[in-house]
């Protein structure tokens, strides 16, 4: 999930889930942190195309603080 979301275009993922165990394995995978040299090392070996390398934006965008925060509340509706 934290691929596409590099991208300053895109505004969100969605995800197929089936069940609340999938939500909650989701919201955990989604929570993790990338480490930043990881796109560039793909992208060393071939795994990842070069333009798709490039860093996430530096400052969250409004929208991205609005993720965050419908994250967080669905969150607390799951658990």
């Amino acid at each position: 999930m934290a691929f596409p979301l590099r991208h300053p275009a895109v505004a969100g993922v969605v995800a197929g889930m089936r069940s609340a165990e999938e939500v909650r394995r989701n919201l955990a995978a989604f929570a993790r942190q990338v480490p930043e040299g990881l796109w560039s090392d793909l992208a060393a070996a071939g795994l990842l195309d070069e333009r798709a390398s490039q860093p996430a934006p530096p400052e969250p965008s409004p929208l991205s603080r609005h993720r965050r925060s419908s994250l967080t509340s669905f969150r607390r509706r799951v658990r």
